[in-house]
Protein backbone atom coordinates (compact mmCIF):
# COMPACT_ATOMS: atom_id res chain seq x y z
CA UNK A 1 0.00 0.00 0.00
CA UNK A 2 2.48 2.49 0.99
CA UNK A 3 4.08 2.01 -2.41
CA UNK A 4 1.30 3.46 -3.88
CA UNK A 5 0.15 6.80 -1.69
CA UNK A 6 2.96 9.16 -1.50
CA UNK A 7 2.91 11.48 1.20
CA UNK A 8 1.83 14.59 -0.78
CA UNK A 9 -1.50 12.28 -0.42
CA UNK A 10 -2.31 12.12 3.27
CA UNK A 11 -5.37 14.33 4.21
CA UNK A 12 -4.85 17.92 4.61
CA UNK A 13 -7.35 18.11 7.43
CA UNK A 14 -5.71 15.38 9.46
CA UNK A 15 -3.52 16.76 12.05
CA UNK A 16 -0.11 14.10 12.14
CA UNK A 17 2.49 14.13 15.37
CA UNK A 18 6.12 13.29 15.55
CA UNK A 19 5.80 11.25 18.53
CA UNK A 20 8.14 10.65 21.49
CA UNK A 21 10.88 13.93 20.65
CA UNK A 22 12.40 13.46 24.10
CA UNK A 23 16.48 13.39 22.77
CA UNK A 24 18.54 15.66 20.32
CA UNK A 25 18.61 14.05 17.71
CA UNK A 26 14.98 12.92 17.22
CA UNK A 27 13.97 16.99 18.08
CA UNK A 28 16.60 17.68 15.09
CA UNK A 29 14.62 15.47 12.84
CA UNK A 30 11.64 16.48 13.57
CA UNK A 31 12.52 19.89 13.58
CA UNK A 32 14.00 19.54 9.69
CA UNK A 33 10.82 17.63 8.43
CA UNK A 34 7.72 19.47 7.45
CA UNK A 35 5.30 17.86 10.39
CA UNK A 36 3.64 20.67 12.17
CA UNK A 37 2.92 18.80 15.37
CA UNK A 38 5.44 17.17 17.79
CA UNK A 39 4.89 15.52 21.02
CA UNK A 40 7.26 14.80 23.88
CA UNK A 41 6.64 13.27 27.11
CA UNK A 42 7.33 16.17 30.33
CA UNK A 43 8.23 14.55 33.94
CA UNK A 44 10.29 15.92 36.72
CA UNK A 45 13.69 16.10 37.59
CA UNK A 46 15.02 13.51 40.53
CA UNK A 47 16.84 16.29 42.30
CA UNK A 48 15.72 19.74 41.27
CA UNK A 49 12.19 19.15 39.94
CA UNK A 50 12.72 20.73 36.70
CA UNK A 51 10.40 20.01 33.58
CA UNK A 52 12.98 17.54 31.72
CA UNK A 53 11.92 15.05 28.83
CA UNK A 54 12.52 11.47 29.52
CA UNK A 55 9.46 8.80 28.98
CA UNK A 56 10.11 6.13 31.51
CA UNK A 57 9.76 6.94 34.86
CA UNK A 58 12.82 6.42 37.29
CA UNK A 59 11.17 4.01 39.42
CA UNK A 60 10.68 1.87 35.87
CA UNK A 61 13.94 2.86 34.34
CA UNK A 62 16.46 3.77 36.86
CA UNK A 63 18.80 6.85 36.71
CA UNK A 64 22.26 5.97 34.82
CA UNK A 65 25.15 7.64 36.33
CA UNK A 66 25.99 8.86 32.58
CA UNK A 67 22.54 10.04 31.83
CA UNK A 68 21.54 13.34 30.52
CA UNK A 69 18.08 14.86 29.14
CA UNK A 70 16.85 17.59 27.59
CA UNK A 71 15.08 20.05 29.73
CA UNK A 72 11.24 21.21 28.39
CA UNK A 73 12.69 24.83 28.48
CA UNK A 74 15.28 23.55 25.62
CA UNK A 75 12.23 22.47 24.00
CA UNK A 76 9.99 25.47 24.01
CA UNK A 77 12.70 27.68 23.03
CA UNK A 78 13.65 26.35 19.86
CA UNK A 79 10.31 25.39 18.89
CA UNK A 80 8.83 28.64 19.51
CA UNK A 81 11.40 30.08 16.94
CA UNK A 82 9.73 28.04 14.16
CA UNK A 83 6.35 27.47 12.73
CA UNK A 84 5.72 24.26 14.64
CA UNK A 85 3.83 23.50 17.69
CA UNK A 86 4.12 20.99 20.28
CA UNK A 87 1.82 18.55 22.24
CA UNK A 88 2.71 18.01 25.67
CA UNK A 89 2.46 14.38 27.34
CA UNK A 90 2.34 15.19 31.26
CA UNK A 91 3.68 12.24 33.03
CA UNK A 92 2.46 13.13 36.22
CA UNK A 93 0.01 15.39 37.79
CA UNK A 94 0.21 17.89 40.76
CA UNK A 95 3.06 20.62 40.76
CA UNK A 96 4.28 19.47 37.52
CA UNK A 97 0.97 21.37 36.10
CA UNK A 98 2.36 24.71 37.60
CA UNK A 99 5.99 24.34 36.56
CA UNK A 100 4.84 23.40 32.67
CA UNK A 101 2.82 26.53 32.59
CA UNK A 102 5.54 28.16 34.12
CA UNK A 103 8.00 27.18 30.70
CA UNK A 104 5.44 27.92 28.12
CA UNK A 105 4.62 31.65 29.99
CA UNK A 106 9.03 32.12 29.48
CA UNK A 107 8.96 31.33 25.73
CA UNK A 108 5.88 32.93 25.02
CA UNK A 109 4.24 29.95 22.74
CA UNK A 110 0.82 31.25 21.81
CA UNK A 111 -2.00 28.70 23.15
CA UNK A 112 -3.05 27.69 19.27
CA UNK A 113 0.38 26.06 19.63
CA UNK A 114 -0.56 23.74 22.69
CA UNK A 115 -1.46 20.49 22.79
CA UNK A 116 -1.37 18.64 26.01
CA UNK A 117 -2.14 14.74 26.59
CA UNK A 118 -2.75 12.62 30.19
CA UNK A 119 -4.74 10.39 31.59
CA UNK A 120 -7.58 11.25 34.12
CA UNK A 121 -5.82 9.37 36.79
CA UNK A 122 -2.96 11.36 36.70
CA UNK A 123 -3.95 14.98 36.11
CA UNK A 124 -7.66 14.57 37.37
CA UNK A 125 -10.38 17.69 37.19
CA UNK A 126 -8.48 20.15 38.45
CA UNK A 127 -5.60 19.34 36.61
CA UNK A 128 -7.35 19.65 32.89
CA UNK A 129 -9.22 22.70 34.62
CA UNK A 130 -6.37 24.76 35.05
CA UNK A 131 -4.78 23.57 31.81
CA UNK A 132 -8.41 25.00 30.04
CA UNK A 133 -8.86 28.04 31.65
CA UNK A 134 -5.03 28.89 31.30
CA UNK A 135 -4.93 27.65 27.30
CA UNK A 136 -8.80 28.32 26.00
CA UNK A 137 -7.50 27.34 22.10
CA UNK A 138 -5.18 24.47 23.21
CA UNK A 139 -6.13 20.78 22.22
CA UNK A 140 -6.70 19.39 25.57
CA UNK A 141 -6.98 15.69 25.12
CA UNK A 142 -6.90 12.28 27.87
CA UNK A 143 -6.36 8.59 26.75
CA UNK A 144 -9.80 6.38 27.22
CA UNK A 145 -7.89 2.99 26.08
CA UNK A 146 -10.10 1.74 29.43
CA UNK A 147 -13.05 3.03 27.89
CA UNK A 148 -13.32 1.45 24.65
CA UNK A 149 -14.97 -1.94 26.10
CA UNK A 150 -17.71 0.34 27.52
CA UNK A 151 -18.26 1.86 24.74
CA UNK A 152 -19.17 -1.60 22.90
CA UNK A 153 -21.40 -3.05 26.05
CA UNK A 154 -22.46 0.37 27.78
CA UNK A 155 -22.20 3.06 25.28
CA UNK A 156 -25.53 5.48 27.81
CA UNK A 157 -22.60 4.61 30.73
CA UNK A 158 -19.79 5.55 28.41
CA UNK A 159 -21.66 8.57 27.04
CA UNK A 160 -22.18 10.08 30.90
CA UNK A 161 -18.34 9.69 31.51
CA UNK A 162 -17.16 11.16 28.20
CA UNK A 163 -19.18 14.16 28.26
CA UNK A 164 -18.15 14.44 32.39
CA UNK A 165 -14.43 14.90 30.92
CA UNK A 166 -15.60 17.54 28.64
CA UNK A 167 -16.74 19.78 31.59
CA UNK A 168 -13.56 18.88 32.73
CA UNK A 169 -12.50 21.35 29.53
CA UNK A 170 -11.15 17.67 27.24
CA UNK A 171 -11.72 18.44 23.82
CA UNK A 172 -10.04 15.42 22.02
CA UNK A 173 -10.00 11.74 23.23
CA UNK A 174 -6.46 9.58 22.36
CA UNK A 175 -6.53 5.64 22.09
CA UNK A 176 -4.27 3.24 20.91
CA UNK A 177 -4.08 1.84 17.46
CA UNK A 178 -3.83 -1.90 18.76
CA UNK A 179 -7.42 -1.81 20.55
CA UNK A 180 -9.80 -4.13 19.71
CA UNK A 181 -13.00 -3.01 18.15
CA UNK A 182 -11.79 0.25 17.39
CA UNK A 183 -14.08 0.80 14.51
CA UNK A 184 -16.65 0.57 16.84
CA UNK A 185 -15.05 2.86 18.94
CA UNK A 186 -14.62 5.73 16.54
CA UNK A 187 -17.84 5.33 14.48
CA UNK A 188 -19.60 5.91 18.20
CA UNK A 189 -17.13 8.65 18.95
CA UNK A 190 -17.91 10.09 15.91
CA UNK A 191 -21.44 9.90 15.85
CA UNK A 192 -21.32 11.95 19.47
CA UNK A 193 -19.48 14.10 17.94
CA UNK A 194 -15.86 13.77 19.87
CA UNK A 195 -12.53 13.91 18.34
CA UNK A 196 -10.25 11.19 18.36
CA UNK A 197 -6.57 10.57 18.08
CA UNK A 198 -4.74 7.43 17.54
CA UNK A 199 -1.34 6.75 18.96
CA UNK A 200 1.07 3.44 18.93
CA UNK A 201 1.30 3.05 15.04
CA UNK A 202 3.93 0.83 14.96
CA UNK A 203 5.00 1.40 10.94
CA UNK A 204 3.80 3.27 7.45
CA UNK A 205 1.26 0.49 6.54
CA UNK A 206 -0.32 0.42 9.73
CA UNK A 207 -0.28 4.33 9.79
CA UNK A 208 -1.85 4.14 6.08
CA UNK A 209 -4.86 1.70 7.90
CA UNK A 210 -5.55 4.25 10.57
CA UNK A 211 -5.43 7.83 7.93
CA UNK A 212 -8.24 5.43 6.39
CA UNK A 213 -10.21 5.19 9.86
CA UNK A 214 -10.49 9.32 9.29
CA UNK A 215 -9.45 10.17 13.30
CA UNK A 216 -8.78 14.11 13.97
CA UNK A 217 -5.03 13.14 14.99
CA UNK A 218 -2.57 10.30 14.46
CA UNK A 219 0.75 9.90 16.37
CA UNK A 220 3.49 7.70 15.15
CA UNK A 221 6.74 7.46 15.65
CA UNK A 222 7.47 8.84 11.88
CA UNK A 223 9.72 5.85 11.61
CA UNK A 224 9.16 6.15 7.66
CA UNK A 225 12.20 5.59 6.08
CA UNK A 226 10.40 5.65 2.11
CA UNK A 227 9.29 9.49 3.46
CA UNK A 228 12.64 9.84 4.55
CA UNK A 229 11.50 10.58 8.31
CA UNK A 230 13.57 8.27 11.24
CA UNK A 231 12.25 8.98 13.92
CA UNK A 232 13.53 7.27 16.92
CA UNK A 233 10.68 7.06 19.13
CA UNK A 234 10.07 8.16 21.91
CA UNK A 235 12.51 5.69 24.49
CA UNK A 236 9.88 3.74 26.02
CA UNK A 237 11.71 0.94 28.12
CA UNK A 238 15.11 1.71 26.69
CA UNK A 239 14.05 1.30 23.14
CA UNK A 240 14.64 3.16 19.89
CA UNK A 241 14.74 3.16 15.76
CA UNK A 242 18.39 3.13 14.62
CA UNK A 243 18.95 3.40 11.09
CA UNK A 244 21.98 1.50 9.55
CA UNK A 245 23.43 3.16 6.60
CA UNK A 246 24.15 -0.21 4.43
CA UNK A 247 21.74 -1.42 1.88
CA UNK A 248 20.09 -4.61 3.25
CA UNK A 249 18.98 -2.59 5.87
CA UNK A 250 17.67 0.39 4.20
CA UNK A 251 15.67 -2.05 2.27
CA UNK A 252 14.35 -3.30 5.12
CA UNK A 253 13.41 -0.39 7.49
CA UNK A 254 14.34 0.52 11.25
CA UNK A 255 15.52 -2.18 13.42
CA UNK A 256 14.93 -1.57 17.38
CA UNK A 257 17.56 -1.90 19.47
CA UNK A 258 17.72 -0.75 23.41
CA UNK A 259 20.74 0.98 24.43
CA UNK A 260 21.33 4.30 26.78
CA UNK A 261 20.88 7.23 24.97
CA UNK A 262 22.72 10.00 25.43
CA UNK A 263 21.01 13.47 24.52
CA UNK A 264 22.43 17.14 25.10
CA UNK A 265 21.97 19.06 27.46
CA UNK A 266 20.43 22.38 27.73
Amino acid sequence: MEELIPEMSLPKHMQFVWHGINDEENLRQFLASDIKWGECDVRLAPIDEEPILRHDSFKNSPLDPNENWLTLDTLLSRVAKTDKSIKIDLKAGGIIVEKVMESIDFCGLDDSRLWFNSNVERLQEMGFWKLSKKYPRAILQADVDFLAPLICSAPEKAREILDMFTEWGINRFSISCQTQSLHIFLDQMNEWGFEVNIYSVPDLESFFQTVLLMPQSITPDFNFQKWHYYGRGSGENGFHYEYPTNSHYQNNGARKHKRFRKVSER
